[in-house]
């Protein structure tokens, strides 16, 4: 039985913070990949100066990918979304284009065309323009199952680490671990979603120690966005 395909993504990157440096550095000290969605309309020149120092230094560890375009909420009712039913697609398409202009130009190539839609939701408009844009895959959460368009591929988180209907903070870490056991046998790729802004010290050494745990344990293989999609393909 081979491994199970396991990415980590962490949301809202935009400057040089303390929290980005640490999760950075425990990452790249473990050798383990980390896809980094980074928020375009604010991002910093110091975040840019960081993350790409931080990919030419290790090209296989970590991913720049594409989280909306300012992470604001366009919905006048019911949940947040910056991609939701009630903007028009030409807004959207362009939101997202200007966002990819943007990534494209901190980055140039460094850059990975996936797109992680704010608050994990968007609409099949979004889709199309994702399609016409030419963005390789989508990263929301599982579930729901939206509708993919022909030409994008979905790569959902499965497991969030904190706790934002309660204390903000990280999860119980018995439940976090049961629920990854169950998990990892399942078909597919499964995916850990960080959040470094507002991670707390216990959440950092959680996650330390469950590097360790699973660089160990051999039953998982760590994957950017994009060799999880080359291993979909072979």
């Amino acid at each position: 039985m081979g491994r199970t395909r396991l990415f980590f993504r962490d949301d809202d990157a935009t400057a040089d913070r303390p929290s980005l440096r640490r999760l950075l550095s425990i990452f790249e000290s473990r050798r383990v990949p980390i896809n980094i969605a980074i928020i375009p309309g604010l991002l910093t020149d110091d975040g840019v100066q960081l993350l790409r120092d931080s990919h030419l230094r290790h090209p296989d560890l970590i991913g720049l990918n594409q989280h909306g375009w300012r992470h604001e909420n366009h919905e006048p009712n019911g949940r947040r979304s910056e991609f939701g039913p009630s903007r028009a697609a030409d807004l959207q398409r362009r939101d997202i284009g200007a966002g990819r202009q943007r990534m494209e130009e901190a980055f140039g190539r460094s850059f990975f065309p996936v797109f992680i839609p704010p608050w994990n939701r968007c609409a099949p408009t979004t889709l199309q323009a994702l399609a016409e844009l030419e963005f390789a895959a989508i990263s929301d959460f599982r579930p729901p199952d939206p509708p993919a368009p022909v030409g994008i591929a979905r790569l959902p988180a499965t497991l969030d680490i904190m706790d934002w209907k309660g204390t903000r903070d990280l999860r119980s870490p018995a439940e976090l671990l049961v629920q990854l056991a169950e998990q990892i046998p399942a078909a597919g790729a499964i995916g850990l979603l960080l959040h470094h802004q507002v991670m707390s010290d216990r959440a950092f050494e959680f996650i330390t120690r469950l590097l360790d745990t699973l660089i160990d344990s051999d039953v998982v293989s760590f994957h950017l966005f994009q060799s999880l999609l080359r291993s979909e393909h072979e």
